[in-house]
């Protein structure tokens, strides 16, 4: 992984004391990689990646859904919806149908979200 794309890798229960909430405004968002113990990964795009986590923990817990096993956020970029649906776009032959989410290895889909976030912080970095 490319440190400088990343904000985060690591156990679900540390994103909110690792990382403030931003002002979607002024900083972006966040994308955010929620790898199960099932092995799916789902992504989502918010400002506050710890909110995000807990309502995944609550999801699953009421539903009887596969606990986060790893967490995977970005740095926060501009437009951060995009980037996601431009990163689900990339991660189209991974998709799971019935189910949700995309089974891929966390390589293959770091790799994948990668390519698209390079293009994000460098249009931040180039004022672009």
């Amino acid at each position: 992984m490319n440190s400088y794309l990343w904000s985060y890798s690591g156990a679900p229960e540390y994103v909110s004391i690792r990382l403030k909430p931003v002002y979607p405004a002024i900083e972006g968002g966040f994308i955010v990689f929620i790898r199960l113990t099932d092995n799916r990964t789902w992504i989502y795009a918010s400002n506050d990646p710890g909110k995000c986590v807990t309502n995944w923990k609550n999801i699953a817990k009421n539903y009887g859904l596969p606990a986060a096993e790893q967490v995977v956020v970005s740095r926060p970029v501009l437009l951060y919806s995009t980037v996601k649906s431009k990163i689900l776009e990339k991660l189209e032959p991974y998709r799971i149908d019935d189910t949700g989410g995309y089974m891929a290895d966390m390589e293959t889909i770091m790799r994948e979200a990668e390519e698209v976030l390079k293009m994000a912080v460098s249009a931040i970095l180039h004022g672009q």
